[in-house]
């Protein structure tokens, strides 16, 4: 659908490049699923990772990949 992607287009980065762990696009759909999936702050994040409702819908996709080496860490 691209929903994310023409999201993205209205945020500027001005953050210091070299510093930066997490892209706007990740962060802004981070943030979408999260509201989605019914979690309605970032504290609770941390579970969504874990979450397998997430993960089903989510099977194979760039997002399900980029946040799966991230499942035990904390926030």
């Amino acid at each position: 659908m691209g929903v994310t992607a023409a999201l993205v287009q209205s945020f500027g980065d001005q953050r210091q490049q070299v510093y930066v762990d997490h892209p706007v696009p990740q962060l802004l759909a981070q943030r979408i699923y999260g509201w989605a999936l019914g979690y309605d702050d970032l504290n609770d994040h941390a579970h969504l990772r874990l979450d397998p409702l997430r993960a089903w819908g989510l099977a194979g996709t760039e997002l399900a990949r980029a946040t799966a080496g991230s499942a035990g860490s904390s926030c």
